[in-house]
Parts: C-alpha cells; sequence; structure tokens
C-alpha cells in the first residue's frame, strides 16, 4: 500500500512538473512571437522614417538649388493632417523624387 502511495505521489509531482514545463513552453513561444512582432514593427517604422528622410530631403534640396518656394512653376506646400477622403498633400513622393532629379539635371 505504501508503495501505491509513493508512485502516486511521484505521478502527482511529475504531472504537476508537466504542467509547468508546458506553461513555460506556452510563455515562451508567446515571448518569441511577440519579439517577432516588435521586430517587425521596428523594421516598418524604420522603412518608413527612411522614405519621409528622402522625403525631406528631396524637397529641402528642390527648394535650395531653386533658391525660392517655387520648383517648376509648382508652389511647395507643406503636408497637414487629411481629413477623411483627402489626399496628404500636394505632391507624392514620386512627384518629389522627379523634382529632385530635375533640378539636379540643370547643375
Amino acid at each position: 500500500m505504501d508503495a501505491l502511495k509513493e508512485e502516486a505521489a511521484m505521478l502527482r509531482e511529475s504531472l504537476h512538473l508537466e504542467r509547468e514545463m508546458l506553461s513555460l513552453e506556452h510563455d515562451h513561444a508567446t515571448f518569441n512571437k511577440l519579439a517577432s512582432l516588435t521586430d517587425q514593427l521596428e523594421c516598418l517604422v524604420q522603412h518608413k522614417n527612411q522614405q519621409r528622410g528622402r522625403h525631406n530631403k528631396s524637397h529641402k534640396t528642390a527648394k535650395d538649388l531653386s533658391g525660392s518656394e517655387a520648383m517648376n512653376g509648382k508652389i511647395s506646400r507643406k503636408r497637414i493632417p487629411n481629413s477623411v477622403g483627402s489626399s496628404n498633400s500636394e505632391f507624392d513622393d514620386e512627384d518629389m523624387e522627379g523634382i529632385g532629379n530635375e533640378n539636379n539635371v540643370y547643375h
């Protein structure tokens, strides 16, 4: 009878340890998923900041090279928060890159 009680106690302890290990594995998987999502978010933010940097550099270069606010007959406009259904700005990134390249041709 004592042997059965001892075996039952060992099985309970084993089951308890098994549950703890499963919980830790689940926590570890959750942590890894969170870390992966955090890395993806950081990459997206970094990419967006690089795009903004190129846009701002291109915009500034076009202003500096022309010596005024006018760029090839267009007046530059600062970005403003957009309302629903409206464009984000007068120029998009492709327009700004084209303007920067056009000004570089003259120099």
